[in-house]
């Protein structure tokens, strides 16, 4: 009792080698419009103390969001602090306003084996990312990032973020999982995370969306992520997996699909990416689909502004008659620098019935 902040931190840097306080920063209630000291018992050392407010907080999950929330600048974690995953629901009467700083909002379990596993957020509501764009206004369904080294490896896997028909989200930068660590040297993994914007909502995407990232100064993997576009406007790059590394990077099996009214004409989109290109990339088996869930793409421009780094296209449900054009492609993958179309299961909406010798020009690039 009586420490002020600085004393406070002071003490939580001495005692940042437990695993039980890896992603600790000063404890907060974002559950509701207040800002409140939480006690938590894992937090034996910081038991009792009232802190003031900092630019870092940290809340216990589950966390509902039914109300406008202006979130201070800064890392805002909802903790589970057990091995349960954590949660955040933005109900339909919830409303999230990003100020105009570096701000992060994100889950996070208890860390304590390396991973950071399962975790989700799901918007009904609003959520308004910052209008200056020197600003990053960030979310992300995991987010881990070392500043001190550990032993064994670190993941982030299978963790989701949806955005509900009804939903509305604007000048927001998205990620299924970021997972960094930049001290260590060990294998760091983003793989099955999923970011879905659902046919219906409301979505201005006029920054990046990712659906796993990993980085370090070890091994890297994204594999297995799928970014889901089923509705929304997108001027930015939509990446299915990103990953850097400096011994090796591995960039795989990254899906995006594409349905409903989801206008890309001024995105690109990449199955995979690393700003290393070095010797030991693998950069594989990244696909990119039309069509969802036996739904359709049907935008008002059927053209994407740029394609890059996916070893197959895929047509899984199109409109007849209705030819896609790509602006600009690219591809970098290790496997082959040839793009496979599969349109082998393909379904038509928009027609009856077809006549031996009917065509039409698919894709064009």
């Amino acid at each position: 009792d009586g420490l002020n902040l600085s004393e406070v931190m002071m003490m939580k840097r001495k005692i940042r080698h437990l695993d039980a306080i890896k992603h600790g920063s000063s404890l907060y209630s974002l559950n509701t419009l207040s800002v409140n000291p939480l006690t938590i018992a894992v937090y034996s050392v910081l038991a009792g103390m009232s802190l003031t407010a900092s630019a870092d907080t940290t809340t216990q999950s589950p966390s509902t969001i039914d109300a406008t929330l202006p979130l201070p600048n800064g890392n805002n974690r909802v903790t589970s602090f057990t091995t349960s995953p954590a949660t955040i629901t933005v109900t339909s009467s919830g409303v999230v306003n990003y100020p105009d700083a570096d701000t992060n909002l994100s889950c996070s379990k208890l860390f304590v084996d390396g991973s950071n596993d399962g975790n989700s957020i799901t918007s009904y509501g609003t959520i308004n990312g910052s209008t200056n764009n020197q600003y990053q206004s960030n979310l992300m369904g995991a987010y881990t990032n070392l500043n001190a080294a550990v032993q064994g490896n670190v993941q982030g896997n299978n963790n989701t973020v949806t955005f509900k028909a009804g939903s509305s989200t604007k000048n927001l930068t998205v990620y299924g999982a970021q997972i960094i660590d930049d001290y260590s040297g060990n294998a760091v993994t983003a793989s099955g995370n999923t970011v879905f914007i659902e046919n219906g909502s409301e979505f201005l995407g006029n920054k990046m969306i990712t659906g796993g990232y990993a980085g370090g100064n070890g091994s890297s993997t994204a594999s297995n992520n799928k970014v889901i576009l089923g509705s929304g406007t997108y001027s930015s790059t939509i990446y299915g997996g990103w990953a850097y590394g400096q011994t090796q990077v591995n960039i795989s099996n990254n899906t995006v699909y594409l349905y409903g009214d989801a206008n890309v004409s001024a995105a690109g989109i990449y199955g995979g990416e690393t700003n290393w290109y070095i010797n030991a990339v693998t950069l594989t088996g990244n696909t990119l689909v039309f069509g969802y869930n036996n739904t359709p793409w049907t935008p008002s421009s059927y053209t994407i502004g740029n394609v890059k780094n996916f070893s197959t296209i895929r047509f899984d449900n199109v409109v007849w008659g209705k030819t896609i054009t790509i602006n600009f492609f690219a591809n970098k993958s290790t496997d082959s620098t040839v793009t496979k179309i599969d349109a082998t299961k393909v379904a038509f909406s928009g027609v009856d019935s077809l006549s031996s010798g009917d065509s039409y020009d698919m894709l064009t690039i």
